[in-house]
């Protein structure tokens, strides 16, 4: 098939429209008043199946593949607690190596002690983020299976599949937001502290604590939308020199992360005017104008509007440099997953409900379309077999360039 192929996406279109199913049992059974458990298990069991016990999909394979099969067991002695453990894959500033948190190679040597395989590793660690995942969903969001439907759409797929470090901090963050109600610090520090010993991408919620469950001005919130738009339109450049500053300032491991990412030119490219902006501003303006009536629907709900504002920010204030959209707009992208749901359930009117929810579903197989029709995304499966490491490392090896040639920012969705 090529390298690109719209058949790549069909398995990941498939899973979306069996969340639909599920979602729209979940609607009637709401609608009945009657119990919508067995949507609840199954959704568990259609997310197990599908991210559990996947095979070599998508590019962070690669390297964890590789991890899992060089870290020690807990039954090879003291082997474990060895400084080479860990000097394997610490921070080289002079080498240019951003290395690999702490608590996550532990967590790594932990799991593989129990059962020594790679996929039982991938479904145990997909199992705990679920844990986490449902809990978060069964407390914020007014339609369970719709929300993962939303996770699996926006921002989730990449996510679970791709970055198994950052879904832990990020969960963590999640988990700790009863504690910035309760307005706790303590606890909320040592989650996120945790999450930071997972990735460090973690450091970025700790400033969160202290305004994440503040109204903000609507004022504020139109200024913050139309600065967005001039960067966007005009093209406004100021990050790179900024960035590059503050990293000799910082040091360690991000700095070299920071430097890595400038010095290459995929990294650094622009993000340029696309259907994701539209998307996004789209999105923003039906909060801003239904803000009030969406924090009265639901207190908590005002959580996820400053995160979405958050998003909105780093998707158009940060243009210039695709990697700091890629990677940091995925720590606020949450915000999709519930306030969708919010939003269905806040307008009242029959036919604008189902005409808003259609508009979601069409966009989102849209979205699984583009974002999967290459070579990287083709889907297997433990349980009907997989193609190998080594088939797919030749492919990697081969099709790794083209890949990013296809992902260029400026095709951005």
């Amino acid at each position: 098939m090529g390298a690109t192929s719209v058949i790549y996406s069909v398995p990941y279109v498939i899973c979306m429209f069996a969340f639909l199913g599920l979602c729209l049992w979940e609607f009637h059974l709401l609608k009945n008043e009657q119990n919508t458990q067995l949507v609840r298990i199954l959704t568990i069991l259609l997310y197990l199946f599908f991210f559990g016990l996947r095979g070599f999909v998508l590019t962070d394979w690669y390297q964890y593949y590789s991890v899992f099969e060089n870290l020690p067991t807990l039954w090879d002695g003291g082997e474990i607690w060895d400084s080479q453990i860990l000097e394997m894959y610490e921070t080289d500033e002079n080498l240019g190596v951003s290395g690999m948190e702490p608590v996550f190679v532990y967590f790594t040597i932990l799991l593989k002690s129990i059962i020594p395989n790679y996929f039982v590793w991938i479904f145990i660690s997909t199992a705990m983020d679920l844990w986490f995942l449902d809990g978060f969903v069964r407390k914020y969001s007014s339609y369970y299976s719709f929300s993962f439907l939303l996770f699996f759409v926006f921002g989730g797929l990449i996510i679970q599949i791709n970055l198994m470090r950052n879904i832990k901090a990020l969960l963590l963050f999640l988990y700790s937001f009863r504690y910035i109600q309760a307005r706790r610090f303590l606890p909320f520090f040592l989650l996120n502290l945790l999450g930071f010993g997972f990735h460090s991408s973690a450091l970025l919620f700790f400033p969160l604590y202290f305004f994440l469950h503040r109204e903000i001005s609507i004022r504020w919130l139109w200024a913050i939308f139309i600065g967005g738009l001039v960067v966007i339109l005009f093209q406004v450049q100021y990050i790179k020199p900024i960035l590059l500053s503050l990293a000799d300032v910082i040091g360690g491991r991000l700095s070299v992360q920071i430097k890595i990412y400038f010095a290459m030119d995929f990294f650094s490219q622009a993000y340029g005017l696309s259907l994701g902006f539209v998307e996004r501003a789209f999105t923003y303006l039906i909060l801003l104008l239904n803000y009030k009536r969406l924090i009265e629907q639901k207190q908590t709900n005002v959580l996820f509007i400053n995160a979405y504002v958050l998003y909105f920010v780093v998707n158009s204030y940060f243009t210039e440099m695709f990697i700091i959209v890629d990677r940091v707009s995925m720590l606020f992208i949450f915000a999709y997953w519930v306030l969708y749901a919010e939003i269905v359930l806040m307008i009242k009117d029959k036919i604008l409900k189902w005409f808003w929810f259609s508009l979601m579903i069409i966009y989102g197989a849209m979205k699984l379309v583009i974002m999967n029709s290459n070579i990287f995304s083709k889907y297997d499966n433990v349980l009907f077999g997989i193609e190998s490491y080594e088939e797919r490392s030749q492919t990697r090896y081969h099709e790794f360039d083209n890949f990013r040639q296809v992902e260029k920012p400026s095709n951005q969705k």
